[in-house]
């Protein structure tokens, strides 16, 4: 910043060979964000009054640019977003954001910084992003994956002051309910069988293995250690699995089934690395072994690896496990993510749970007999049936629990303890309140 101020010359005095200087004083001054020199004629004769002079004028110019905001936005303002963005990094890692978040986020900051052409946070302009956004191909949910990524980082740059404020903050993210999503399918038995004869090798047998039995998503296998593994006995083991590797940042422990214990076993035998299966290849390398299996794995058919967690989260709620019990296995904190995505409801067996409903209006049977029972008055069912309300509550009652309930209109017991099928059964995007 340049800020001085001095008495301009005049040229040569010819009668003294002096410098001729003016009998007042003039200011200089230029602040980062101008592209030249202020001078300010300040009519003053004492320097340090037209110092004075010139900070109130300088302080005058500052206000008109920025307003009356604190003086760590006015300097931040001046600094490249490039720079403020490797601080933001930073701050991610410190708040132990997993690495792949963090290499994300900031790739994703760094295009619309380029697109957008915003170089300091001045330049910051929700119209700039919203007019990437629209001529974007991106699907909507990667674009909002965007809009968070630099909505962080805005809230990051005005929490610190070097914006007034977040301009992301009213910036409206794209609605998906409309979207057409791929909907993943749940593998069949036949079809897992297939797949585990079709892979190369034990260890990528014990891959598909342990995404099926424990519903583990492949970043968590890759890096499963030999070490996270704990016996209870010989025949009975556990799954350890650090918070550090798992993508909610909470600890797991995970039952070990017995089947893919002994596979375990065997491989164990011949691996000498600390991890179990360690990094493989990503599903574009690896879906010939699908194919060999024959299943489709086109981008509409529902079929791809993590399609192996949808399995394990539908074969437990079609095997009656209550939906609590679903949502702890698959370590969801929603259970709506539970219900909606990682159910296949075309694989639930909905006409059995609607075949559980009792029979209504028949004309032989209990279930007449006690309609009819309840619309009498206690004399009529006393004189005209024979039927003694006082000495006869036992078989009512017993003929209510023979038809489900209460006036023959409640299940007498559930097939599977499951909301699940309620709510596929009654067509709801969502569990019925209890």
């Amino acid at each position: 910043m340049v800020f001085n101020v001095k008495r301009k010359s005049r040229g040569i005095d010819p009668k003294t060979g002096k410098k001729k200087k003016d009998r007042t004083y003039t200011g200089y001054f230029q602040y980062p964000w101008m592209k030249k020199i202020k001078i300010v004629p300040l009519g003053v004769t004492e320097k340090q009054v037209a110092l004075t002079r010139l900070r109130e004028i300088a302080r005058a110019e500052e206000i008109l640019q920025y307003g009356n905001i604190p003086r760590s936005m006015i300097e931040g303002a001046t600094t490249p977003l490039i720079s403020l963005l490797d601080e933001f990094s930073q701050n991610l890692i410190t708040l132990q954001r997993s690495h792949s978040y963090i290499s994300h986020v900031i790739q994703r900051i760094k295009i619309i910084l380029s697109v957008c052409h915003w170089q300091y946070p001045k330049d910051i302009d929700i119209l700039d992003f919203e007019k990437w956004r629209n001529q974007s191909t991106y699907t909507g949910k990667t674009k909002n994956h965007y809009h968070a990524a630099v909505s962080e980082f805005c809230k990051w740059l005005f929490q610190r002051n070097f914006i007034i404020n977040n301009p992301m903050e009213h910036v409206a993210k794209v609605d998906l309910r409309r979207t057409v999503r791929r909907k993943r399918k749940a593998y069949t038995l036949e079809q897992i069988q297939a797949l585990l004869d079709a892979m190369p090798d034990l260890r990528f047998r014990c891959i598909i293995m342990i995404a099926f039995y424990t519903g583990l998503r492949r970043n968590e296998i890759a890096n499963l250690k030999w070490e996270h593994i704990h016996f209870i006995k010989d025949s009975e083991a556990f799954f350890s699995v650090p918070a550090s590797i798992t993508k909610n940042a909470q600890y797991a422990n995970l039952q070990i089934h017995p089947a893919l214990l002994t596979m375990l076993k065997k491989l164990q035998k011949t691996s000498d690395s600390e991890f179990i299966v360690g990094k493989f290849p990503a599903f574009g390398r690896i879906k010939k072994y699908w194919e060999k299996a024959g299943i489709p794995v086109d981008k509409d058919s529902g079929y791809d690896f993590h399609s192996l967690r949808v399995t394990f989260g539908t074969l437990l709620a079609r095997n009656g496990n209550a939906q609590r019990i679903v949502q702890a296995a698959m370590r969801h904190s929603d259970s709506k993510l539970t219900e909606n995505i990682y159910n296949d409801i075309t694989s639930l067996d909905i006409a059995s749970a609607i075949e559980t409903l009792p029979d209504v209006g028949v004309s032989n049977g209990v279930v007449t007999e006690i309609f009819q029972i309840q619309n009498m008055s206690n004399s009529d069912r006393n004189n005209n049936t024979g039927f003694d309300v006082k000495n006869n509550d036992s078989e009512l009652k017993k003929g209510r629990k023979e038809i489900g309930g209460e006036r023959g209109i409640r299940t007498p017991e559930r097939v599977a303890p499951l909301t699940v099928f309620e709510t596929a059964a009654f067509g709801h995007s969502a569990i019925s309140p209890q």
